[in-house]
């Protein structure tokens, strides 16, 4: 019972760690989708209301405005931004900035192209680097001036790297927790089956002269109660073998008396008449004598306590 209450928690705390995880990961998905979202909205905030610090009017090429939009991003550790302009990386997140989408070769060339698009793009990109989730949002000012697009880029892999450790800390949680509730049950399993082991032992020491072992009972529960119910039976057991004996003492009692008589008046018999010899072969007890003292001393309302001498001698057959 117990390893069944223990293999039904462990797959209760499985499946639950398979929910959280799969949840977990849809979660981050939209997180960084939230985000991705929210950095276009700002950059294009940017372009139509922001002002160039250098020449106090709205921004009149991508250039700039790339350059701004480059130095005001604030960025995660699993982030990293990138200015394209005319077809090339023109400007990169700051120096402290740790994921650098620049020295990932496979990357750049995957959202140059992009760069040229009239649509903003967003999807997924593996490389042999890392796994990201990208924004490409296109900027341009008239067909004479160079064109560019602000690229934003999450390290996918790196935010799964801490949903892993949170699924990793759920199982050491989930396996403490297995060995816990085992040991728990281990020890309330064992002290509501005492009381029956204790009663398997009181039926064995019970034997047919000694009724008097009881079983123990602490608590109030059901098999505490159980306990007190078994007790209460072998008190009755116990009364009413008490009451046989004690009748067949007196049953015992009061044959003595006509029997000695009968006995007295059998002596007074000669024992060497034909009519009272006993035959060839058998015992003096198939004597009328000897058949009062085995009614006084075998009867079964007696019990003797050592062997019984009163069975008849075996016949030997004639010499």
């Amino acid at each position: 019972m117990i390893a069944a209450v223990v293999v039904l928690t462990g797959l209760a705390l499985l499946l639950s760690g398979v929910i959280v995880y799969n949840r977990g990961h849809a979660l981050t998905q939209e997180r960084v989708a939230a985000e991705l979202g929210r950095a276009a909205d700002e950059f294009r905030a940017l372009a139509t209301e922001g002002v160039d610090a250098a020449t106090g009017a709205r921004f009149a090429a991508a250039e700039p405005l790339l350059r701004v939009a480059v130095q005001r991003s604030v960025l995660a550790p699993t982030e990293g931004v990138l200015g394209i302009v005319d077809g090339r990386v023109r400007w990169a997140a700051q120096s402290g900035v740790e994921l650098r989408l620049e020295d990932d070769p496979e990357f750049v060339a995957a959202v140059l192209p992009l760069a040229g698009a009239s649509t903003i793009s967003q999807g997924t990109l593996a490389t042999s680097l890392r796994d990201y989730r990208y924004l490409v949002v296109p900027v341009g000012f008239g067909d004479a001036a160079p064109s560019g697009a602000l690229v934003r880029a999450v390290d996918f892999g790196a935010e799964e790297a801490l949903l892993g450790e949170v699924s990793r800390s759920f199982v050491l949680v989930a396996v403490g927790s297995l060995l816990l509730v085992g040991l728990l049950i281990w020890l309330l399993v064992g002290r509501l089956l005492e009381p029956i082991s204790w009663m398997r032992r009181t039926a064995d020491e019970i034997s047919e002269t000694d009724l008097g072992a009881r079983i123990p009972v602490r608590g109030a529960d059901d098999v505490s109660a159980l306990a007190e119910t078994f007790n209460s039976m072998l008190d009755r057991l116990e009364g009413a073998v008490g009451a046989q004996r004690a009748l067949l003492d007196d049953v015992g009692h009061e044959l003595r008396t006509p029997l000695t008589i009968m006995r007295g008046h059998l002596e007074l018999l000669d024992p060497t008449t034909p009519a009272t010899s006993p035959p060839p072969g058998r015992s003096c007890s198939t004597r009328p004598t000897g058949w009062v003292a085995s009614w006084t001393t075998c009867s079964p309302w007696r019990r003797p306590s050592g062997p019984s001498s009163c069975s008849p001698r075996p016949r030997t057959s004639p010499g």
